[in-house]
């Protein structure tokens, strides 16, 4: 890429790409007070196991008004279906095991720590047992 057109050109067409698929499997929107009903402490299934696929424990380790800590666990073979959240940016820590985000094609493993922005879609298919810890901050 040569120049700002060429960039802007390609994030253009990679946004179009992205939108196509997100919009072919559906508009999951997950929001901060998606998780008010959660007790803190208490582990919840998700996604619900199907057939061959694994499922997973979600448990709300803390929560204020402004931020919540999720520790995740997931068996192989577990999918999180796409979704985005409007209101507020994840923080996520691997603690084991490794994932791939299946809209962007990147894979996640131990140790690795990075952040999702809101209206980002992201769909996660595990490749083994994983653990990971999700700071959820409100926007």
């Amino acid at each position: 890429m040569n120049n700002e057109t060429d960039v802007l050109v390609w994030a253009h067409r990679q946004v179009v790409l992205i939108a196509k698929k997100f919009s072919a499997r559906g508009d999951n929107a997950i929001y901060f007070n998606d998780f008010q009903h959660m007790e803190v402490g208490k582990g919840y299934a998700i996604p619900e196991p199907k057939s061959s696929t694994g499922g997973g424990i979600m448990t709300l380790i803390q929560r204020t008004k402004k931020e919540m800590v999720i520790d995740y666990q997931f068996a192989k073979g577990s999918i999180l279906e796409i979704h985005h959240h409007p209101d507020f940016i994840e923080n996520f820590e691997i603690h084991s095991g490794s994932m791939i985000d299946e809209v962007h094609n990147v894979i996640r493993s131990k140790g690795d720590r990075f952040e999702i922005l809101p209206f980002v879609p992201h769909q996660w298919r595990c490749l083994e047992d994983s653990k990971m810890v999700i700071r959820c901050s409100r926007i």
